[in-house]
């Protein structure tokens, strides 16, 4: 089946009106569509889904028509065929409000004496806006459109526009107009109904920004307010074009299936993400507003001003957004250092284009469900770090320039994703497109080696891979001191403008989508040396690829192990957060008899970093520094078995630790957690019947890796690591690597952030993303696709 639309009649404008009715849960509404016909045709065929029509007319005469459910399209054959110019189509339909939290759905809420209020809004992104009207339902077909709703007095009306006009009617109603729309996509279209109230307006220029809210949440709307002005004030600056509304309201839902969506100047979030008291919050909850209401007002440039001309696009708007958060954020509240905790998604990206089930950023979409496997961790992540390291590759001001040509040149159009890189290539003068097809339409990602003699690119992979895939990869490397070199590699080897032995490192300041392995012994050297020298988020690589090249057996367990003994010291709470992780994982597959002295070897590992900063909490320190102290306090009570750490009330003895997922925890307990204070953990068991997992072979003399004939690293680390390698000696086959790893993320707890606009309706009704990252997201989707019910989301982006 074809599922896109003819294109010989095109919408020009649309004339909607729509009256609710909240109470039987139902619509019902009149359109007028003003459109062209392009060339010569006997039908016109457009979407509609869900809805009873009646008054169907061409041009002010009624004519017959039919309603294919399948392939929901309206379809109207004419006697004789139309010749090229303008048609008027005219419906009057009636709909359900549903509850299935798309189209135009209803959300509840109970008020503080529990009597149930129903708010009417909509939810269109990716084909839902054919269920609440007759439309050309797809991307590409921008039109105006001019809305008008019909509401009970009492109720708050929003729409895209501005209010124009109140009108009371015979019925008791009230008519409410709105200033017409630019031209734009069906899916960004919004309007709101219900017993809302709404915040005092702040300004951005010219721009009036409210937050319209539930009643008695107004004392949680400032933070988010100081966000929005400061965002739109950047983004106007950054992209060199106006905010492309005359005005913005940010509309807080409770039942919603996304984070939030960035319909033009109606952006819609679910309440967690863009209600907060900043005097309660802790700083990921406050980052987590910051981070979704950035990405979905970049959105209103990319993605909105200029959209994409089909679904396969949508990874481009999603990426880019994701992006332009991170930037907008950083400028926002520089000290809480957003690109260096920006590598935990990045990494857990990394996790799942490392599975032989990995897929391009950028495939074929044929139906609109083809584009819901989009928003996902590779489309989020993994496509903001490729677009980042297009942007340190390219210089920030080129990328900038690029990024204003091409919006400049696309406004209120679609284009395609070889659009954006022409652009670029045209500004920057560098085979932009050449290079960026091979990240975008390949999956996986390069391991960039250091030799004796050079650097090779090999596809990295958990499992038994074999590929002979290349990436054209700009390598930032920094000599040992401190001079940086640019290395274009486009082949599989390249030789080193220096010696191997000055080379500090193979991605200066992160700035890669690679792998970089510099090999046991030189990781050796670095925790004997330590690592404080370096950037937080050159500690954190160091960490994150070691622990990839542990897990995929290409390193052994006691050179990882060295390696994290240079970061007694480690001061940046996204490093410690990593080691953590790897720490835990350690723990979770460990047989009993090293558990004791697994937990002796991470006390001794944190003791430095925890008596540095020691339990007071001091008035001026920073929320990253609350969230340190809580990460190694809750590890050493945890992993690490410390009765002083978790309360003396609780029996100590090299028990297996429960551990707890961090996007479980409440807000109260994760406020708890920052200070200090003892968290309580899940249990989590082997699966029933099933002994210790074996992952790793010995690294001590007379063990052999079973992916090598040789022996992995020699050298005595410590007692406990010793046991620890010698019972876990009958390797992990190889070959289950990669089922084992699509495992990791969820029995790790690594924090999974939400996506606020990706549809994460299987999760909201099913409750099932573990992320898809839509990041595995949607985006996370081996990941999940929405939050979860519980505890504070991390706006594991929007949209």
């Amino acid at each position: 089946m074809n599922h896109r639309l003819p294109r010989d009649i095109l919408p020009r404008h649309y004339a909607l009106e729509i009256e609710p009715d909240i109470q039987k849960h139902s619509f019902h509404g009149h359109v007028t569509i003003s459109a062209e016909v392009m060339e010569a045709t006997d039908r016109l065929v457009c979407n509609c889904a869900d809805l009873d029509l009646r008054d169907v007319r061409i041009d002010g005469a009624d004519v017959a028509y039919t309603v294919d459910p399948a392939s929901e399209r309206l379809t109207i054959t004419f006697d004789t065929a139309r010749s090229p110019g303008p048609i008027e189509l005219q419906a009057s339909f009636t709909g359900e409000l549903n509850d299935q939290l798309k189209g135009f759905y209803r959300s509840t809420f109970h008020d503080d004496d529990g009597v149930e209020h129903t708010i009417a809004t909509t939810q269109f992104q990716s084909t839902d806006a054919r269920r609440a009207f007759p439309c050309w339902d797809e991307p590409d077909f921008k039109a105006t459109f001019a809305i008008s709703l019909v509401v009970d007095p009492d109720m708050m009306a929003i729409s895209n526009g501005a209010e124009l006009s109140r009108v009371e009617r015979s019925s008791g109603k009230v008519a409410v107009a709105y200033e017409t729309t630019m031209v734009m996509s069906t899916y960004l279209v919004a309007f709101v109904v219900g017993p809302l109230e709404v915040s005092e307006t702040a300004w951005a220029g010219d721009v009036p920004v409210r937050i319209v809210h539930r009643p008695g949440q107004g004392g949680r709307t400032a933070f988010a307010l100081e966000v929005a002005v400061a965002a739109l004030r950047y983004f106007e600056e950054y992209y060199g074009i106006e905010y492309p509304s005359g005005k913005l309201d940010m509309i807080a839902l409770p039942d919603f299936a996304m984070g939030a969506m960035e319909n033009l100047g109606c952006v819609t979030y679910r309440e967690i993400l863009l209600l907060v008291d900043p005097d309660e919050a802790t700083q990921p909850e406050l980052q987590n507003v910051a981070d979704v209401v950035n990405h979905e007002l970049a959105h209103m440039w990319f993605g909105d001003l200029v959209t994409m001309g089909w679904w396969n696009g949508i990874w481009l708007n999603e990426a880019f957004a994701t992006f332009m958060e991170l930037k907008a954020t950083d400028k926002f509240r520089p000290e809480w250092e957003r690109w260096t905790s920006f590598g935990i998604g990045r990494s857990e990206a990394f996790d799942v284009d490392s599975l032989e089930a990995t897929r391009p950023i950028e495939y074929p979409v044929h139906s609109p469900d083809d584009a819901e496997g989009m928003f996902d961790q590779l489309t989020y992540e993994k496509g903001a770090a490729v677009v980042r390291m297009l942007e340190q590759w390219l210089g920030e001001e080129v990328f900038r320039d690029g990024i204003r040509h091409y919006l400049r040149q696309h406004e209120f159009a679609n284009t395609d994703t070889h659009d954006l890189w022409d652009a670029l290539e045209e500004v920057a003068g560098r085979p932009v497109r050449r290079w960026m097809e091979t990240w975008i339409f390949q999956g996986g990602h390069p391991v960039i080696t250091l030799t004796e003699t050079g650097i090779e690119q090999t596809r990295f992979s958990y499992g038994d891979l074999a590929n002979d895939s290349t990436w054209y990869v700009p390598i930032h490397l920094r000599t040992e001191n401190g001079d940086e070199h640019l290395i274009e590699l486009d082949q599989r080897q390249e030789a080193l403008p220096v010696p191997a032995t000055d080379v500090s490192t193979l991605n200066a300041e992160g700035r890669g989508f690679y792998r970089v392995n510099l090999g046991g012994e030189r990781l050796t050297a670095l925790g004997t040396s330590g690592t404080q020298d370096l950037p937080a988020i050159e500690r954190f690589g160091l960490v994150d690829d070691a622990w990839a090249l542990t897990l995929a057996g290409t390193l052994d367990l006691p050179a990882y192990l060295r390696l994290l003994e240079g970061y007694a010291q480690e001061d940046d709470v996204s490093v410690w957060q990593k080691i953590v992780r790897s720490l835990g994982f350690l723990h979770h597959v460990a047989p009993d008899d090293s558990l004791a002295p697994f937990a002796a070897w991470v006390q001794r590992l944190l003791t430095p970093a925890r008596d540095g900063l020691g339990m007071e909490v001091a008035s001026e320190e920073s929320d990253r520094t609350r969230q340190l102290r809580g990460t190694l306090f809750a590890t050493a009570g945890t992993i690490g078995d410390d009765m002083g750490a978790r309360g003396a009330d609780r029996p100590a003895g090299g028990r297996r630790t429960e551990i707890r997922r961090s996007t479980d925890r409440g807000p109260q307990r994760q406020r708890r957690r920052l200070r200090g204070l003892q968290p309580t953990f899940p249990r989590r068991r082997q699966p029933p019947g099933r002994d210790p997992i074996p992952l790793f072979t010995a690294g001590v003399p007379g063990c052999r890796s079973p992916r090598s004939s040789g022996h992995h690293g020699a050298g005595r680390i410590d007692s406990f690591a010793e046991r620890t390698v010698r019972s876990c000696a009958g390797a992990f086959p190889s070959r289950a690597w990669p089922r084992n790893l699509a495992r990791h993320p969820a029995e790790l707890g690594q924090t999974q952030r939400v996506v606020p606009d990706q549809h994460d309706r299987a999760d909201a009704q099913r409750r099932s993303r573990v992320v898809r990252p839509r990041h595995l997201s949607g985006g996370h989707r081996v990941l999940r696709r929405s939050g979860t019910s519980s505890g504070p989301e991390t706006a594991r982006p929007a949209s």
